[in-house]
């Protein structure tokens, strides 16, 4: 973790403004949120680089071209380390004037591991995290019995039987997949931060700032202290990579040259042919097509592109067409994520070529609107773990111009998914198209009803914005 020169005076004006970090045995110094918010504007920087640039760096970033470039947008952001305590409580008490907010940050100190709950009205609530980077998502995942891909290579013997990824649920799954659950808070929310989240009736939303690879975590999921409750009972979530997601609002970066204007508002792209995938066979997706024609229908007046139209070529034209207008583009596909190369190897799938991170930065799009993108497919949130985060098809989608990315933590059910993802795009309706961390929170608690595993109710994040 890095410290500035200006640590001191950030910290004279967050303490200022706020008057009130509440101390307690194992609570984190100001000098480590100070590094930490630091630390976040940084990463930032980098990550965001990588979706513009393609780059992915894995030797010493000295080594880089862009190395100038980037350093340049990093110095830049540093000066104003002064104002990031106050411009964070500014950002929180404007969020409050729609819906009572919160944000939970992480950070991984020199001194070690960090969680702070900071409020509108500046309390601030911190305490040390106890877990290995890397163990506890996979731990986590072990326990919810996430399953592996669902497409086999093409030359397999297999093929002919694969099948969509629908499983029955035991109530001994879900019941060991709840005692998972109820083992990562210890390491994830210090106990005087879960007790304020637990005893918490008025505060709507929940801003979760992680580091590494906890934005995989299902934070809406975790059990809430001895209260019955689970996080997304008491507050909508939204998971911003960095806090600069929180506090700039300013979407994609300008792009040169003239941004056609468009007509379509929404974009829906469903069950594609991938009959003749020369590398992979896939399991079919019968609700994903009923999703997307569900989705289509309920927002009205959409560009639908199903099975055979649901082919690379007419998703990229559409997206170039229409970029100034979309509000909305929604894939109900296949997805794959790679931990090694995100950029050109994860991807959602399509008839001819699948649409990857490197495609979409290559388009160059400049989506004016600032649509909510939903990847209803498996490991659409995924990617490669750096230090400043993680980084895939979300960072990408982002640079574009998108404000809130809805993607998935693992391979997700297919009739499960298609239930959700009709509550939600209900739900988003009727907020006309406003809200959707609160759509997505009552999205889950309904499906919860019939569905009690937290792999089908669990299984998406919103990440990006908060709605403003």
């Amino acid at each position: 973790m890095r410290n500035t020169n200006r640590v001191w005076l950030f910290i004279c004006l967050l303490l200022a403004l706020s008057g009130t970090h509440v101390k307690n045995a194992s609570a984190c110094t100001d000098e480590e949120l100070a590094a930490t918010l630091s630390y976040s504007r940084d990463s930032y920087v980098m990550l965001l680089r990588k979706a513009e640039s393609g780059w992915l760096y894995s030797t010493p970033i000295e080594k880089s071209k862009n190395f100038g470039k980037l350093m340049k947008a990093r110095d830049d952001l540093r000066k104003e380390d002064a104002r990031t305590g106050a411009k964070l409580l500014e950002t929180l008490r404007s969020l409050n004037s729609k819906h009572e907010t919160k944000i939970l940050l992480y950070g991984d100190t020199s001194k070690g591991k960090c969680a702070w709950l900071i409020t509108g009205s500046g309390q601030i609530l911190s305490g040390a995290v106890s877990f290995k980077t890397g163990e506890i998502v996979t731990l986590l995942r072990d326990g919810l019995g996430v399953t592996s891909t669902n497409r086999k290579p093409r030359n397999s013997d297999e093929c002919a039987s694969i099948q969509a990824n629908d499983s029955s649920i035991s109530d001994e799954q879900v019941s060991a997949a709840n005692q998972a659950l109820h083992q990562v808070p210890a390491s994830l929310l210090p106990r005087d931060i879960a007790t304020s989240l637990a005893n918490d009736h008025s505060t709507k939303r929940l801003i979760i700032v992680p580091f590494g690879d906890l934005r995989s975590i299902p934070f809406a999921a975790l059990p809430l202290a001895d209260t019955g409750l689970s996080v997304i009972d008491k507050f909508a979530v939204v998971v911003s990579p960095q806090l600069p997601f929180i506090t700039n609002n300013s979407g994609a970066a300008p792009v040169k040259g003239k941004q056609k204007a468009g007509s379509a508002k929404y974009l829906v792209v469903g069950d594609p042919d991938l009959s003749q995938d020369t590398k992979d066979c896939w399991a079919p997706l019968p609700h994903a097509l009923e999703e997307a024609k569900y989705v289509a229908q309920r927002v009205g007046d959409a560009k639908l592109l199903l099975g055979k139209e649901a082919t690379f070529d007419s998703v990229k034209a559409n997206l170039g067409n229409n970029a100034g207008s979309l509000k909305l583009i929604f894939f109900a596909t296949h997805g794959v994520s790679d931990e090694v190369d995100p950029a050109d190897k994860s991807f959602l799938a399509l008839k001819g070529s699948h649409l990857r991170g490197s495609d979409i930065r290559k388009l160059k799009m400049a989506l004016t609107e600032k649509p909510i993108v939903v990847m209803s497919a498996c490991q659409s949130g995924l990617g490669k773990t750096f230090p400043q985060g993680m980084f895939g098809l979300i960072e990408v989608w982002r640079n574009a111009g998108a404000s809130q990315i809805i993607a998935s933590l693992w391979n997700v059910d297919d009739e499960g998914t298609g239930k959700l993802m009709k509550n939600f795009v209900d739900l988003l309706a009727e907020s006309g198209f406003d809200d959707a961390e609160f759509a997505m929170a009552k999205a889950m608690r309904d499906v919860r009803k019939t569905n009690p595993h937290p792999l089908i109710w669990a299984s998406f994040n919103v990440f990006g914005e908060p709605t403003r």
